[in-house]
């Protein structure tokens, strides 16, 4: 969301989560960050020599979902993945599917934070 022009309402209470979310899905605004992500992106490109960046998607669960439920989630949502109909729907819009093990996400999403946090550290990127 852009904080200068999303006026919510004067109390913090008025920026919570539900009307945040409320908020994004009404003005589109991830479409937005697609844009800004494809920007920043290209703005890496030019600025860190051998930058590369490989966008992906995933599914995740509460933090403290057991252990079985994951594995079960997993096995359905790979085999979902691995049909050829769905498959070739992902591959239609630039999206190659590569499911994983729990183990293997949780390792690739340890090993992408520590590259974001490489890159931004690299580029002075700051939060405000």
């Amino acid at each position: 969301m852009d904080w200068k022009s999303n006026w919510l309402g004067n109390r913090v209470e008025d920026y919570g989560p539900a009307a945040l979310a409320s908020e994004i899905r009404r003005r589109h605004y991830y479409f937005q960050y697609q844009l800004y992500t494809a920007a920043l992106d290209r703005y890496l490109h030019l600025r860190l020599p051998g930058y590369r960046y490989e966008f992906w998607y995933g599914m995740l669960a509460p933090a403290k979902t057991p252990r079985v439920i994951v594995e079960k989630l997993n096995r359905e949502i790979t085999d979902i993945m691995k049909s050829e109909d769905v498959r070739n729907r992902w591959i239609a819009l630039g999206v190659e599917p590569v499911p994983t093990t729990p183990q293997e996400f949780d390792k690739f999403i340890r090993d992408d934070i520590a590259t974001v946090t490489k890159l931004a550290r690299a580029a002075n990127i700051k939060a405000d």
